[in-house]
């Protein structure tokens, strides 16, 4: 009953946001020209230059990411089916997909599994894939600052630095601020803003 009362504020909002979201990407190239006529001629030139750095900073660190997850999945792949585990390719696609997950990360799957394994009294393959966790975390705590300092343009300590502090302070969301940040900072030294 509740759910057929809040139909029409639910319908309304459906409204509003297809309505909203047509005009806003209809309007988009206007507000993009009006963003820029703010600006003075040199500003638009380095404005313009922020917004490629920008793009081309997101891409990169995509493309680094998308690295680091290809390779948490061929670690987990190999190690599963060294160790004979059964469906080690699903397991190593849930692997990869909690690898991008902040909180979760592979050791809920690596935990899930070798939880199984004690229960079943298999405690060679159980000890295995605490082996196999502990390798696919070295691996990638040695890749992820190279990877994301070279594919960001900053320096290994500096993104261990902010990988760290951002997690002490605020966890997930305190590292891609700092990370943010440093990238912004080091985009607009390459502008020459600063």
């Amino acid at each position: 009953m509740s759910i057929i009362i809040q139909l029409p504020v639910i319908f309304l909002i459906l409204f509003v946001s297809l309505i909203s979201s047509y005009f806003f990407s209809k309007d988009m190239l206007n507000f993009r020209a009006s963003i820029l006529n703010i600006f003075t001629p040199d500003g638009k030139r380095k404005f313009s230059l922020i917004v490629e750095e920008l793009n081309k900073s997101l891409t990169s660190y995509m493309r680094a990411y998308s690295f680091i997850v290809t390779l948490t999945f061929l670690e987990t792949y190999i190690g599963f089916s060294i160790l004979n585990i059964k469906y080690a390719l699903i397991l190593s696609i849930i692997s990869a997909i909690f690898d991008v997950l902040p909180i979760l990360g592979i050791g809920a799957v690596y935990t899930a599994v070798a939880l199984y394994f004690i229960i079943t009294k298999n405690y060679i393959i159980a000890i295995g894939i605490f082996i196999l966790y502990l390798l696919v975390t070295v691996v990638r705590q040695i890749l992820e600052p190279k990877l994301v300092s070279a594919s960001l343009g900053l320096h290994p300590v500096a993104v261990l630095a902010a990988i760290f502090i951002g997690i002490k302070a605020y966890g997930f969301i305190g590292m891609i601020y700092l990370i943010f940040l440093m990238v912004l900072y080091n985009i607009l030294k390459k502008t020459k803003i600063l």
